[in-house]
């Protein structure tokens, strides 16, 4: 666990955190937030259906930082930001999405195969990740 993350799981409950959120304390999540609780979180689209670039690039950082969020790849228009997640996260903390119907499953998958990856990385992402945190696998 890094620092950053340690510093966090042993913030009272009852404070806010400035690493994971710049929300004040009455926001529910930072309790859930914190390594260590044993819930994970799928955050969908990348933390912002609304194609904001700042809400996207500051989950990449917590993707990264807490092992127990996670995202989902459906509706991220940013293909950089995808690949960053992937890259500074790892694949294990990405989950195929695809919105579907709204989101063609199709186009949403093949953002996953552009991305390059090992076909374990990307079993990973297109289902092994779901199976391990449903805990089928």
């Amino acid at each position: 666990m890094r620092a950053s993350a340690a510093k966090c799981a042993t913030r009272p409950a009852s404070s806010a955190c400035p690493c994971c959120t710049t929300r004040p304390a009455r926001w529910p999540w930072p309790n859930c937030w914190r390594s260590s609780i044993p819930t994970s979180l799928i955050l969908p689209h990348l933390g912002s259906f609304g194609d904001d670039w700042a809400a996207q690039l500051a989950l990449i950082d917590h993707l990264a930082r807490h092992r127990n969020i996670h995202a989902d790849s459906s509706g991220v228009r940013r293909f950089d930001l995808l690949q960053q997640a992937v890259r500074r996260a790892g694949p294990h903390k990405v989950l195929f999405g695809s919105d579907g119907p709204w989101l063609h499953p199709g186009l949403e998958l093949h953002k996953i195969q552009l991305l390059g990856l090992p076909p374990a990385d990307a079993a990973l992402i297109t289902g092994g990740n779901f199976l391990r945190l449903a805990r089928l696998a």
